[in-house]
Order: C-alpha cells, then structure tokens, then sequence
C-alpha cells in the first residue's frame, strides 16, 4: 500500500497554516494518508477554522484514498470544539453539537437552507435572520453590541 503521513503543523499562525496549505497541494497521490496531531499541543479557535477547512478540502479531494489519524486523542479542546469532526474524523463532538457560551461558539455548519427555515418560522426576511447571525458573532468576539467594531464586524460576516 501506498503511504504518506502528514504532520499536522506545530506553527497555527496565519503565516504557518497557509505553509501547510502549499504542503498539502504538492503531496503526491497516495492510496493512504495519516494525519499526525502530536506536534500540536493547542488549536487556537481561528486557527481550528482554517485547519479544518485545509483538511475537509484534502480528504475531498483524495475520495478513493484512506484516511488515518494519530495523536489525536491528546486534544480534547478540538474534539469538543467539533475540529475533528468537521473534517470527517469520527472522534469528539459533531460540528454545532458543543452548546457554546456567552464567550464562545464551537465550530458549526451554517447551512442556507437552515438560515432560510428559520427566517420563514419567525415570519421574516431572510435578511433578518442573517443579521441577527452576524451580530451573535461580531457580539461574542468583542463582547459588545455597539460600536463602529461591533457595525464592522457584523457587516464583515453578512
């Protein structure tokens, strides 16, 4: 069988983690891959955000291969946060599943259909429940609802 493991970067800045990008699009085709976790100690929210995109994006872009992971067990954040999971690891919690707080969100999938539906069960528009959406996120990363901050960030996300 044809193997290639790759290490999961101990570097999750923006500057490390578009490194690990480049990397991954010049791995070879393989029959398996195995995604080592064990430089990592700590997964930044944000930086969760991207890997796990990067990752989901490789898995899909490889369907007939095999995917495996190691040291995965040592970071019980990520699996709370839903990080494993979202990339199609069976391991944590599923995406959304964590109840998050007035100080933080677990990774979730947004689903337009699902923005819709709930839109048309408050007998609104669309657009309100996208605002209100938005305004949930910008509220939790400045933990404020006003303010030229909190309009930006609230614009940025619609």
């Amino acid at each position: 069988m044809n193997s290639r493991q790759i290490a999961i970067p101990g570097d999750l800045t923006i500057q490390g983690l578009a490194d690990f990008s480049r990397q991954l699009r010049r791995i070879p085709e393989h029959d398996e891959y195995q995604f080592d976790f064990g430089r990592q100690w700590w997964f930044p929210p944000f930086s969760m955000l991207l890997l796990s995109r990067q990752l989901s994006q490789f898995v899909d872009g490889h369907p007939e291969a095999r995917f495996t992971v190691s040291n995965h067990r040592n970071h019980p954040y990520a699996a709370h946060m839903g990080f494993f999971q979202s990339f199609g690891l069976d391991f944590g919690n599923e995406p959304g599943e964590a109840g998050g707080s007035s100080t933080y969100l677990p990774i979730t999938n947004l689903e337009f259909a699902d923005l819709r539906a709930e839109a048309a069960a408050g007998y609104e528009h669309l657009g309100n429940a996208i605002e209100r959406r938005s305004q949930r996120l910008a509220e939790l990363l400045i933990q404020e609802t006003k303010g030229d901050l909190f309009d930006t960030l609230s614009y940025s996300f619609r």
